[in-house]
């Protein structure tokens, strides 16, 4: 039971990134259409000083899980 749950909130989060990705990228698509010289470049710098953090922490993340950990199993 808690597992199913536990995929049904993936399964919500990943419908609201998608949801928000597309909203984004009407937003950014339209200014560039609409020859913004402001636009374009405003989105790009964000999501670059946004990316690195976010992945930071992210990949910190991972490590904790054991992610990258050998298995010694795997390996015979």
């Amino acid at each position: 039971m808690m597992n199913n749950n536990k995929e049904t909130n993936k399964q919500k989060i990943a419908y609201c990134w998608a949801i928000l990705t597309v909203i984004i990228s009407l937003i950014v698509g339209a200014g560039v259409l609409s020859s913004s010289t402001q636009v374009l470049p405003l989105v790009l710098a964000i999501v670059a000083v946004l990316f690195g953090p976010v992945c930071g922490i992210l990949y910190i993340m991972e490590i904790r899980k054991g992610v990258l950990s050998a298995d010694n199993s795997e390996e015979e």
